[in-house]
């Protein structure tokens, strides 16, 4: 019996599944309940669904005290379409690079624009690295087109609005719903974001799907018959130990 695991990891989240692939001479009742498997296996776990790349690509280049934002205009400058939200974005984050810049600081963002739920004005939703004590007031000054800005952190697992799979789900809302326009991107991210952890391939038939020690489990799910299984888990690794500093001098002998 062929067992195929595949892990995917962005920062301290982890998913894996783990689950029988049909083989060659299977009969094609075998092969139907090994394919059942299958399916259910990718279902789980596939960055090419817009929600969970979104949420594996978050958690892998973002704290949870990183921060998440919603920009508004007021009506002043209430954009006509989406094509200048965007341009009055990248405006914005290019006021916000130079400020950073000047300050050694960095940039590192995940934005969507959304305007089809509510009262259907034009807004933008955005994940955006935490730097300074005073993000919030340099935010505020720099989005000139209205002063409602709301900030919030991407916030820990537990709640149903805050942690990187309530923000991913609450950022693909419309794509979810079916009314995101044809041939815009459910969210773009600056080009310094680093790409998920993906490991996959055949394992021994006693394989097993453990979490580590220390970790917290978020969700598991699992299904077996006489042909085939399917197991998938999803957890945060702990905190990594911050590195102690020794107390005290070296003393130096002489020569």
């Amino acid at each position: 019996m062929a067992k195929y695991k595949r892990t995917v990891r962005g920062g301290r989240l982890v998913a894996s599944v783990l689950y029988t692939r049909p083989e060659a001479g299977d009969s094609e009742r075998v092969r139907a309940a090994k394919s059942r498997a299958t399916t259910k296996a990718r279902a789980a776990l596939n960055l090419k669904q817009t929600r969970q790349n979104l949420e594996f690509t978050m958690a892998e280049n973002f704290r949870p005290s990183d921060l998440f934002i919603t920009l508004t205009f007021d009506k002043a400058h209430n954009p006509k379409d989406r094509k200048e939200v965007i341009a009055a974005f990248r405006k914005f984050i290019r006021a916000l690079r130079k400020h950073r810049r000047a300050r050694g600081e960095d940039v590192k963002y995940i934005y969507t624009v959304e305007g089809k739920h509510g009262d259907k004005r034009l807004h933008i939703h955005l994940v955006l690295n935490a730097t300074a004590e005073d993000d919030l007031e340099v935010i505020k000054s720099l989005w000139v087109y209205g002063e409602q800005v709301d900030i919030d952190t991407i916030g820990e697992y537990g709640t149903e609005s805050t942690g990187y799979a309530a923000r991913s789900r609450y950022m693909t809302k419309e794509r979810q719903d079916g009314n995101l326009p044809v041939g815009a991107k459910s969210w773009t991210g600056s080009r310094n974001l680093k790409k998920p952890k993906v490991e996959h391939g055949f394992v021994n038939d006693n394989e097993q799907l453990l979490p580590p020690v220390g970790c917290y489990v978020l969700e598991r799910r699992e299904e077996t018959n006489e042909f085939g299984s399917f197991f998938y888990i999803k957890y945060l690794l702990p905190e990594p130990r911050k590195r102690s500093r020794r107390k005290g001098k070296r003393k130096h002998g002489k020569e």
